[in-house]
This record gives structure tokens, sequence and C-alpha cells, in this order.
């Protein structure tokens, strides 16, 4: 009787033998597996924050360039005559701290035309920043919006009038197309 009991807890040797390449390949997957997905690591062992070895520079950039991006998504301030004034958030107050290393990403963004707000907060930066960096672009959007703006919709009026302030900032508003509203010297 306890023959049997013990054959019935225990697999017959054919079937053990099948197993053991199976569970050794499992293990040696697990170990690549492991091994792979822990190759970026650093030897800083102990810390908690991510260590992929990334320079702080690159991932500085890289997180500049995804706030400048979410500007996209940023709520637009009060109106005033049908014109949305900029709404300065903690992305924006960022943004404009970093001056310089901004720039790239927000010239970068005065160039997205379909997307106008984030024209707007790209232009508006700028002008905070004090940089005539984004120039070209912002001319060259401020001379479709001016032809178009007596026809401009939804928050294109917000973009138009950020690019004025700007251009009007870095005195470089064209000549043959002065901003609605201010007399021509």
């Amino acid at each position: 009787m306890v023959q049997l009991a013990r054959s019935s807890l225990t697999l017959p040797p054919a079937t053990r033998r099948d197993r053991r390449p199976n569970f050794c390949c499992c293990l040696i997957l697990a170990q690549i597996l492991f091994v792979s997905c822990n190759h970026t690591r650093t030897t800083n062992v102990n810390s908690s924050a991510p260590t992929v070895n990334v320079s702080p520079e690159l991932r500085n950039q890289a997180s500049l360039k995804a706030k400048v991006e979410a500007l996209e998504n940023q709520p637009l301030g009060p109106s005033s005559l049908g014109t949305a004034s900029a709404f300065e958030s903690p992305n924006v107050t960022e943004i404009i701290a970093e001056g310089e290393n901004a720039v790239p990403f927000l010239i970068e963004a005065l160039k997205q035309e379909k997307k106008p707000v984030l024209v707007g907060y790209a232009a508006y930066c700028l002008r905070r920043i004090k940089t005539d960096k984004g120039k070209e672009p912002a001319v060259h959007l401020y001379k479709k919006f001016y032809e178009r703006r007596a026809h401009l919709t939804g928050e294109e009026p917000f973009a138009f009038n950020q690019l004025t302030l700007y251009l009007i900032e870095i005195s470089a508003v064209p000549h043959d197309m002065p901003p609605p509203g201010l007399k021509q010297r």
C-alpha cells in the first residue's frame, strides 16, 4: 500500500526525463531575458532613479521637447474682443525658464501651421525669452494669417495675435503688413 501511494505521487521516469529539457530551456530563456533587460543599468545599483545610459543633457533635451510639444494641448487664457490670451501654466513657465535651450524646439513649433495653439504659445515663449531667432518662421506664418485675418477661425486669432506681439517685440513686422489696430509710421 505504501508502494502504491508513493508511485501515485511520483512521475514515471519517462515523464520526468521529458520535462527536464523544457525546464532547462525555460531557465536559460529567463536568464537571457534578465540579462538583455538589464544591460542598460549602470553600476549604481542602490539608486532608485532610472539609470539608463543616457546623458542628463540628452534626457533634459527630450524632456524639454516634450514640454514644448505639450503646448498644443495648453488651455488658452481669458478672451478679450474675441482673441484669447496666453495662460501661463507651470509648463509655460518652465519652458521660458530654460531660455536659449528651448529656442530650437520653439522654432520647430512655429513651423506647425496646422496647430495654432502650439504656434501661439511658441511665439509667446519666444517673446518672453527675448530672442529673435524665430523671426523667419514667424514672419512666414504671420503673412499667411495676415492675408486671411478677416476669416480666421478657432484658435487662429490667438496664434495671429501672439505672432504679431512677438514680431512687434523683435521689430520684424513686415512693412507692407502692419498689425491690425496699429497706425503705420
